[in-house]
């Protein structure tokens, strides 16, 4: 069957060009000279609201003003082609638009009746907010129509909404792989009936949601959770039980006082962003504060890939962390330049007898995503260069090309002729093109 799309985002561009096609004459002037020069020109009435049959600067009625006299239902058509955010413009053209707007949400449920979109299998729809500056947390309501095509689905993403209050249990995504909710108000047991309701989910997003303060996920086969900014208060993400889960990203935009559990996930493999902002994360047995272990000896042995954020490169904490995740291959880092701490002086010590596993026998994969080549930058790779055995690339995220000369001196303060990993490379890229979870 082939696959069948909807998204309330999309505008035709023609309808926009047509538009702004028909506007364009009522704009100009008339040339200065001939007969027409210096005749007066009648002023249209102005009532303050744009109403007139003129613009208003007494110019002759504008094609916009003749479009302003159509019958509401052609009005309405013409904003439901609209993307969400430029129909909820029209209501600043005159007094005549405003009531027009408040009715495409009936639209819109009405839409989603239509059996055009039977076997839909892919929606993105989004309620723009409609005036973000004076109601930033106002939210439409979910049409209750959307629900019909549960059974279909296959991705949905869902943004500036608010889901209703109560879902009947019986309704099922049997089919639904990828779910984004985005600016969603959402209540703790309906998110949970969502959740009970896809059979077969894989991915599942959550960004800046409402009117809930945890979030309690269990899923079979759930491969791969992403949480960024969440909760607008304190908050809290509990994964219960996730057999399948494979992959927990947290934005560096975490809040600071977000805890973070991961009761069972037993095939976790690629884990980040970790960092000093999250009040609390536990996994399993093993206990951050603040990305400082609450012990050493608890460790998991299944994370391959870990992102690191902090403010500066701290070695010492970052070496904490990677007592914590005995095989791992691929390290990246990523720290911001905006407080004022001294440099440390030396290289870390690495003592031969207290050894980091990872370091030893596994560790394949340096990247820092920011890399200026001050001196702290220097001594924190270096201490990798010099002390990861097993270690086969460093990729730099750097701001702009560099020359071969430039890139000869970096090789020679990382002092590479001394590297611990006679396999290791250097590699600079584009900070664009490096991404921890690719």
């Amino acid at each position: 069957m082939k696959e069948k799309k909807a998204t309330t985002a999309a505008a035709p561009a023609a309808a926009k060009k047509r538009s702004g096609a028909a506007a364009a004459p009522a704009s100009k002037k008339r040339e200065s000279g001939g007969a027409g020069r210096g005749r007066p020109r009648k002023r249209a009435r102005d009532d303050g609201d744009g109403d007139g049959d003129g613009d208003g600067d007494g110019d002759p009625p504008s094609h916009g003003d003749l479009i302003s006299k159509l019958p509401d239902d052609i009005l309405g058509t013409i904003i439901s082609l609209l993307p969400t955010k430029d129909g909820a413009r029209t209501q600043a053209l005159a007094r005549r638009w405003r009531p027009l707007f408040a009715q495409e949400a009936a639209q819109v449920e009405s839409w989603f009746h239509s059996r055009a979109l039977d076997g839909l299998q892919d929606l993105h729809i989004r309620f723009d907010l409609l005036d973000r500056r004076h109601q930033p947390e106002k939210r439409y309501p979910l049409p209750p129509s959307v629900l019909r095509l549960s059974s279909t689905l296959v991705v949905a993403t869902i943004s500036f909404c608010e889901f209703p209050k109560e879902i009947a249990p019986s309704v099922s995504f049997p089919l639904l792989k990828q779910l984004n909710l985005w600016r969603v108000s959402i209540s703790e047991d309906v998110f949970r009936g969502v959740l009970s309701g896809c059979h077969v989910l894989e991915s599942l997003a959550l960004e800046i949601m409402g009117d809930v303060g945890c979030f309690r996920i269990s899923s079979p086969t759930l491969r791969s959770v992403r949480l960024s900014a969440c909760f607008p208060n304190k908050g809290e993400l509990i994964i219960e039980d996730a057999p399948s889960l494979e992959k927990l990203v947290l934005s560096s935009s975490t809040n600071v006082r977000d805890n973070i559990r991961v009761i069972r996930a037993p095939k976790l493999e690629i884990l980040g962003y970790l960092s000093p902002c999250i009040s609390e994360i536990q996994i399993a047995n093993l206990l951050f504060k603040s990305l400082t272990p609450a012990s050493l000896k608890n460790t998991i042995s299944t994370v391959k890939v870990l992102a690191l954020e902090f403010s500066i490169p701290d070695l010492d904490d970052v070496i904490d962390v990677l007592r914590c995740f005995p095989c791992l291959e691929k390290l990246y880092v990523i720290y911001f330049r905006f407080l004022n701490i001294p440099l440390k002086e030396n290289v870390h010590q690495y003592d031969p007898t207290d050894q980091v596993k990872c370091l030893e026998t596994h560790l394949k994969e340096l990247v820092l995503e920011t890399y200026e080549a001050s001196e702290q930058d220097v001594c924190f790779v270096k201490f990798f260069v010099l002390n990861a055995k097993v270690l086969k690339k460093i990729k730099f995220g750097v701001s702009e090309k560099l020359g071969k000369e430039w890139m000869a001196d970096q090789y020679r303060l990382l002092e590479m002729g001394a590297r611990a990993s006679p396999d290791a490379q250097l590699e600079f890229l584009c900070r664009a093109d490096v991404n921890p979870f690719t």
